[in-house]
């Protein structure tokens, strides 16, 4: 069986009583907030997040790469069951960039570069370095131009 976008849609839809829920719960916290698709994005302060999510922030370093993170985190019982986690609080993720494509070992000097490659493929030559969301839908939509609807 294979579902289209509006049957995924309506699948991860929240429900009126959790948005209502979840941005009733920013407002008390003086916290803004926006409704995108099945999710609640908020923009707090640290200051703000802390006090909001009881837990401390801290930059974490890897690989000269730093992240403010959270290795914990709670929410009110009042939006718990709507909740299913706050991203990126405690998700570290990799530190280093998804490669896209690589060139063979045999690869000489001649052969066309990735950047151009993907370039005169249509793909934005940013996705040679790392691989993002929008990377993934221009490289998806390329090979399959129904997705893109």
């Amino acid at each position: 069986m294979h579902w289209d976008r509006d049957q995924v849609n309506a699948l991860v839809q929240p429900s009126d009583e959790a948005v209502e829920a979840t941005v009733g719960w920013l407002n008390d916290a003086n916290i803004t907030s926006s409704v995108v698709g099945a999710s609640v994005h908020m923009y707090p302060t640290i200051s703000q997040a802390e006090t909001l999510l009881n837990t401390k922030f801290s930059y974490y370093q890897k690989d000269g790469v730093s992240k403010l993170r959270t290795t914990g985190y709670s929410v009110h019982e009042s939006v718990s069951p709507h909740i299913d986690f706050i991203h990126p609080t405690t998700f570290f993720g990799k530190t280093v960039p998804n490669v896209v494509d690589r060139l063979p070992a045999t690869a000489t000097t001649e052969d066309i570069s990735l950047s151009k490659r993907q370039t005169q493929s249509g793909v934005d030559a940013a996705c040679t370095t790392g691989l993002t969301p929008a990377c993934v839908r221009q490289l998806v939509c390329r090979h399959s131009p129904e997705i893109a609807r």
